[in-house]
């Protein structure tokens, strides 16, 4: 008979005709057999020439997503959102692309803990927020990290402005009268310590004190001093919510 294969395997020449999928490919559909048995294709040849194909078809493997925090994770070609959907199925040897991503006021992207994600370290966060599998051939188990975030919210009155201690992953509080409320809010590691600095805008104005001190820090304390330029510190020795 004639043949027509799809790459993915061999077949034997001689009726029955026996199919072998290499590794990564499973025995899809056999036509024009008289019967088809364990994979392996009979012919009754007759007068009338014999036109017989088979395709062989990708097999699929899983990707199965494990969140340790807050935060999403999709994938290019599509089949996880995660979020609802947390694993999903890939042809072999096709590269799958996972975007992790934190919502920034409660959580922040760390890292993924897996050695054989190639990652973009073009993004932002510890080691980049894209994993990228470059070849599937088995099930894979894969586990972003995110790091919780706690959120300090402070009220500036006129004449001072009240600013937060540097943190490179977090967005800072620079506010003043009339500032955004972007600006007066500060997102912060879960368990760090935050100072918050309050300090005259001029000489017309002093720090005085903390209106309403969180009752949980170590300390904000007001400024007894009469300095038209005394500075006010607020320290929250570990932000847990």
């Amino acid at each position: 008979p004639a043949m027509r294969i799809t790459a993915g395997g061999v077949v034997a020449r001689f009726s029955p005709l026996a199919a072998s999928p290499i590794s990564g490919y499973n025995v899809g559909t056999w036509t024009g057999c008289s019967s088809v048995s364990n994979l392996v294709c009979s012919v009754t040849m007759s007068s009338t020439p014999k036109n017989v194909s088979l395709t062989f078809v990708a097999q699929k493997f899983v990707v199965s997503i494990s969140k340790t925090g807050s935060g999403t994770v999709s994938s290019t070609p599509t089949g996880i959102s995660c979020g609802s959907t947390c694993s999903g199925q890939f042809f072999y040897n096709s590269q799958v692309t996972l975007t992790a991503t934190a919502d920034n006021t409660t959580s922040r992207f760390l890292a993924w803990t897996d050695d054989f994600c190639s990652l973009d370290t073009s993004h932002s966060g510890q080691f980049g927020k894209v994993c990228t599998i470059t070849s599937i051939g088995k099930d894979y188990a894969v586990t972003p990290t995110y790091q919780v975030l706690r959120t300090v919210t402070v009220t500036a009155v006129a004449g001072g402005t009240v600013s937060s201690n540097a943190d490179a992953f977090n967005h800072q509080i620079s506010c003043t009268t009339g500032s955004s409320d972007a600006d007066c809010t500060g997102y912060f590691d879960d368990s760090t310590s935050v100072t918050l600095t309050a300090a005259p805008t001029s000489n017309e104005y002093r720090f005085v004190n903390w209106g309403n001190a969180n009752p949980a820090s170590d300390s904000c304390p007001g400024d007894a001093s009469t300095s038209t330029n005394a500075v006010g510190k607020c320290v929250i020795s570990s932000i847990t919510d």
